[in-house]
């Protein structure tokens, strides 16, 4: 029997994510885990000071956060017309946001952070 149409699609178009991935780490490094996530914590900071909220967010929240706007944005590029470059780049950051969320919701389980004694920087 001959492959659905649907499958050998799927996998040539995810081959070809998992290629950019690859691409993307040899020329970027592993950013996703050395990032410090400076603009988006200050930002976070700031709304949450000035709501008044006191709550903390850990590295792995900031993680997430971040992906699911990537996920976001390369859609959304698609306002400009198509490239085929947002199709991959999306598939790569929408498998991964799973996982990153995954992450940071043990990261709240961990001692430090569900005593309260982790204090924001």
């Amino acid at each position: 029997m001959t492959e659905p149409l649907f499958n050998s699609a799927c996998k040539k178009r995810l081959n070809k994510a998992i290629e950019i991935v690859d691409q993307r780490g040899q020329q970027y490094g592993d950013t996703l885990r050395d990032c410090q996530w400076l603009v988006l914590r200050a930002t976070y900071e700031q709304i949450n000071d000035m709501a008044g909220y006191g709550y903390f967010i850990t590295d792995e929240t900031l993680r997430a956060l971040a992906i699911a706007a990537l996920c976001d944005i390369k859609y959304q590029r698609f306002q400009g017309g198509w490239n085929e470059d947002n199709i991959d780049d999306g598939i790569n950051y929408q498998s991964i946001l799973p996982e990153m969320i995954e992450l940071a919701i043990k990261s709240y389980e961990s001692p430090e952070v569900s005593s309260g004694k982790v204090e924001q920087s």
